[in-house]
């Protein structure tokens, strides 16, 4: 049995990661296949429990990760929500725009709105966009324009996150009501 504590461990993957990082998924998984760590979650896998693999990997990682961001949020908890769960918030953002708005800009219409919210958190500054300015395919066009529409389905989907739909469900139908053409 190894004498390596989870936070060596995860060290260990992580600097493997980054060592093949240029490389393919197949390379990279190789170059951290033998760490304990992933051992354990292989072996998680093999025996069918995601409890098991959550707690040998990516809870460990999750630690890491929580880390790093609370060091620059100083523990703003939904700061650090956009950071490590932004592709969550992406791709709820995205889709939205998609249905209400049309395929064009959506990705840059849900960057722009992590970014301002990100600012908001951080930064205490209001969100408000310029839509008089010179390019405006980042801007929300239909849906999510305002402060208050972004922070309520924000919340909704942090709340929805962590199993409680309710928020979400609420600033969904607002949603579609307020802009049902």
């Amino acid at each position: 049995m190894s004498n390596e504590t989870p936070s060596d461990a995860v060290g260990s993957v992580i600097q493997a990661l980054f060592s093949g990082i240029a490389g393919e998924n197949a390379g990279q998984f190789e170059a951290i296949r033998a760490e304990p760590a992933v051992q354990k979650a292989l072996a998680a896998i093999d025996a069918r429990n995601p409890r098991h693999f959550h707690l040998n990997l990516l809870h460990p990682f999750g630690k890491v990760m929580s880390g790093l961001v609370n060091s620059k949020t100083q523990g703003n908890e939904h700061a650090n929500f956009i950071l490590i769960h932004s592709q969550f918030l992406q791709m709820h953002f995205r889709t939205w725009f998609e249905r209400m708005e049309g395929n064009g800009g959506c990705a840059d219409k849900a960057s722009t709105l992590l970014r301002a919210l990100l600012r908001f958190y951080l930064d205490g500054k209001r969100i408000e966009f310029n839509y008089e300015a010179e390019f405006t395919f980042n801007l929300p066009q239909k849906i999510l324009r305002t402060h208050d529409e972004i922070i309520a389905f924000f919340q909704g989907l942090y709340d929805l996150f962590y199993g409680n739909p309710d928020r979400y469900l609420q600033a969904l139908l607002m949603l579609q009501l307020d802009h049902d053409d």
